[in-house]
């Protein structure tokens, strides 16, 4: 058989398709398409105001989001003394290593501007740091947010598409250790009545295929086999991004991840008013 251009080509991806390694890290990925064919998923995964990360950079309902990122930008820099060209820089000079943690059709409308991704990681990471700090009533002016404003910032940061890696955010964040940084991760969650189980060393969610972390509908959103569970962890069980903290805190060790003094639920966090 003579093989044509098309042919070879073909022949070779099937011979790559063997190649493909069965356990791969996380990456940060779209919302598979039978579930986007689904009416009542959007609000799962569709942000209404900010948008965090590459996958809805750039739309124009959410130009009113981009102008609040600058400004809670500015804000994390000030309130944390750091310099912005020096942040920028760490995330520039890691921007081959991060650009792995997201899945090539994630980072394709970026077309390897490599210096367009890095600014949107740094402006969504510092955002995402002020928003975890300082997005509850107490520090409302922090943010320049009215009421419902807040909840659908806080709604938006816990949707699977609106999600960084945590590295991005260890790199961003100035501290020299995880504790920090979790330890913020779970103040935020706690104030908007959600409630994670104290990290106490590590904690495993097996199945029998590896460690999952579930959405709602009983769907997996992060899949990483235990052999390269948190590639970059160094042997802490530490979250791939904000919403796999939440589900590990769902699924690891607590049966009821809404306080019990509250009839508020995650679900009323996404689509309704809060209690503010």
């Amino acid at each position: 058989m003579s093989e044509t251009a098309y042919l070879r080509e073909k022949f070779t991806q099937l011979e790559k398709a063997k190649e493909t390694p069965q356990n791969t890290v996380p990456k940060i990925q779209k919302v598979a398409s039978y579930l986007r064919d689904r009416e009542h998923s959007k609000n799962h995964y569709l942000p209404r105001l900010v948008s965090i990360g590459p996958i809805d950079h750039g739309k124009r309902k959410l130009e009113l989001g981009e102008k609040y990122k600058l400004m809670w930008t500015a804000k994390y820099l000030q309130r944390t003394k750091q310099d912005g060209p020096t942040l920028y820089q760490k995330i520039a000079s890691n921007i081959k290593h991060l650009k792995e943690q997201f899945a090539e059709d994630v980072i394709r409308d970026f077309d390897g501007d490599d210096e367009k991704l890095s600014w949107t990681l740094f402006v969504d990471g510092c955002s995402l740091l002020q928003i975890l700090e300082k997005a509850n009533l107490e520090d409302r002016k922090e943010m320049n947010l009215k009421v419902d404003q807040r909840v659908l910032v806080c709604q938006d940061v816990l949707l699977l598409e609106n999600q960084l890696p945590y590295e991005v955010l260890k790199l961003l964040s100035g501290h020299q250790n995880d504790d920090t940084l979790v330890k913020s991760m779970n103040k935020f969650l706690k104030s908007h009545h959600l409630s994670p189980v104290e990290d106490k060393g590590k904690t495993k969610c097996n199945n029998e295929e590896g460690d999952i972390a579930m959405d709602e509908y009983g769907f997996a959103s992060v899949y990483v086999n235990e052999t390269t569970l948190y590639y970059y962890a160094q042997g802490k069980d530490l979250p791939f991004h904000l919403l796999d903290k939440l589900h590990k805190s769902v699924v690891c060790g607590s049966k009821h991840y809404i306080a019990t003094d509250s009839h508020t639920t995650y679900r009323s966090i996404g689509t309704e008013s809060s209690r503010d």
